[in-house]
């Protein structure tokens, strides 16, 4: 003989899988139930966080660099400029050319982003002759962005970068497309 519960063989409720919810309590109301929920829901979050973790994201960076004053930026880069010079302990004696460093970076491969995701400018000062430089903590808060580039340099960056990857552009954060409005 089957060991029943409610009325139905404990073997004929394994074989037709019936849930356990309508055989041996009312699911929407047992305080253990909602328990078990809450315990199933949780331990589905803390899996998908741990896999999401594991899996690796790659970074698309690019650097612009402008004189201060222009708005196209030069051919090199801000490792290529400043790699081989001396950091500056005092200004004093020097004469200083200001550069603004740009990096964007985003989501993707080192060829091409998926969707730009954060900006960066600092203030840099090189003293061509003497091969000694000055550079300043990145900055990376909007309104901070926003006093450092002049209105061309962030038109040409906005160009640039709707170009450049189109997609990439239209998937960014409003948050980030803002940082190149003209005010």
């Amino acid at each position: 003989m089957y060991k029943r519960i409610h009325g139905v063989p404990l073997a004929r409720r394994r074989e037709e899988k019936i849930p356990r919810g309508l055989l041996d309590f009312n699911c929407i109301s047992s305080p253990l139930c909602r328990l078990h929920v809450a315990r199933e829901k949780l331990n589905e979050r803390l899996f998908l966080t741990r896999t999401l973790r594991i899996l690796p994201v790659e970074m698309w960076k690019k650097n612009f660099l402008f004189r201060a004053a222009e708005s196209t930026p030069l051919a090199e880069s801000e490792n290529e400029l400043f790699h081989d010079t001396e950091p500056a302990l005092d200004s004093a004696g020097l004469v200083l050319d200001k550069f603004l460093s740009v990096w964007v970076q985003g989501d993707g491969t080192e060829e091409q982003p998926s969707a730009y995701t954060s900006l960066y400018v600092r203030t840099a000062m090189l003293d061509v002759k003497k091969h000694v430089s000055l550079l300043q903590p990145l900055q990376g808060r909007s309104h901070q962005i926003k006093q450092l580039l002049t209105p061309e340099q962030k038109q040409f960056l906005r160009q640039w970068l709707q170009v450049q990857a189109p997609q990439a552009w239209e998937l960014s954060d409003d948050h980030f497309r803002d940082l190149f409005e003209l005010e």
